[in-house]
């Protein structure tokens, strides 16, 4: 990956850069651009004036599934992230602090709860909520867009809920286990996907070509796919106006929502345990 990346966004790569960024010996930085090679023989051509390998015309990535999201850590990552190349050659990336990150130690012991089907007690302190303690049972992460979300089951409320990392100041892992009511497989709604279809504001959008160009579409429809959890959240992040006769004004409002698959939407009740 680091072989294909550098041809990829940098343009060229050398032995050397091999044996710097891993630590191996010549031998073994030769044998990793061989193979390479091998597979991929059309991607570089050797330069033997500058001993090194720059892109060609011809170039086809190795890994299809890199998110422009990817390829931005790994060129200038941030902070908590693993950079692919090394410091000096980084690109210079400017990332001004926002309000609202969680703290590694929170998302340490909740991904160590999701991975043992844990239960923590969390103090949840928000601007729409009072602060309070709460016990929640979590299965899944989601990130939109910087609000980084935990899907969980919420034991006071006794039912599932997405919970704001960045608003849990304390976690504690709690040696209780969790029952199988409170598992993912029973959380009905986050099982549900639902299709949106967003079309560019009547109102707010003088050229709508340009909405169609962006999205790949061209009836200029965006159509999207998301957990029914996460609907809100995300239409609220994209600044989506989900009016029925599209009354938002504003610049912040480029899409609008004209069939909302949320006023079917209805939970299945969850099976609670026996009192026996």
């Amino acid at each position: 990956m680091y072989i294909d990346m550098r041809l990829r966004f940098l343009g060229e790569i050398r032995r050397q850069d091999l044996i710097h960024r891993f630590g191996i010996q010549t031998a073994a930085a030769t044998r990793d651009l061989a193979l390479y090679r091998s597979e991929m023989s059309e991607n570089l051509i050797y330069v033997s004036q500058t001993k090194s390998y720059v892109r060609s015309d011809r170039y086809v990535p190795l890994y299809d599934s890199v998110t422009a999201q990817d390829a931005l850590s790994w060129l200038s990552p941030g902070t908590g992230e693993s950079g692919l190349l090394d410091p000096e050659i980084r690109i210079p990336i400017d990332r001004p602090e926002l309000p609202g990150r969680p703290s590694v130690e929170v998302i340490e012991i909740i991904t160590l709860a999701i991975k043992r089907r844990g239960v923590v007690e969390v103090l949840y302190m928000s601007p729409f909520v009072q602060s309070c303690n709460r016990i929640i049972v979590p299965h899944a992460l989601a990130d939109i867009q910087g609000l980084y979300l935990v899907r969980a089951f919420d034991q006071t409320a006794r039912d599932f809920a997405n919970l704001r990392l960045a608003s849990i100041k304390t976690v504690t892992l709690q040696p209780t286990g969790s029952q199988p009511f409170e598992h993912p497989d029973r959380d009905s709604l986050w099982q549900m996907r639902l299709k949106l279809q967003l079309r560019p504001h009547p109102n707010n959008v003088e050229h709508p070509r340009y909405m169609e160009r962006q999205n790949g579409s061209p009836d200029g429809i965006w159509q999207v796919e998301l957990r029914a959890p996460l609907v809100d959240d995300w239409l609220d992040r994209l600044g989506v106006d989900t009016t029925k006769n599209h009354r938002l004004r504003g610049q912040q409002y480029v899409w609008w929502l004209r069939d909302d698959p949320r006023a079917n939407l209805t939970s299945q009740p969850i099976p609670r345990p026996s009192s026996k």
